[in-house]
């Protein structure tokens, strides 16, 4: 796997790690089928967005993930 600065390159739980600046999120999936959750209980201060993130590839998903 590719290193991103902002998704954790181990699998926790059967899941990834995420990280964004309003919170952590846990992402599951395989290649061609990735989704981030926003961690439950984080406050969302920003409305412009749904706490669900989906993506083909990791690289799209932390390029989302970076924007928010």
């Amino acid at each position: 796997m590719k290193n991103y600065y902002n998704i954790e390159c181990k699998k926790f739980h059967g899941y990834y790690v995420g990280y964004s600046k309003c919170g952590i999120w846990h992402i599951h999936g395989n290649t061609g089928a990735w989704s981030a959750y926003l961690k439950s209980g984080q406050l969302v201060t920003n409305m412009a967005f749904a706490p669900v993130l989906h993506g083909s590839t990791l690289a799209e998903l932390s390029k989302k993930l970076e924007r928010i």
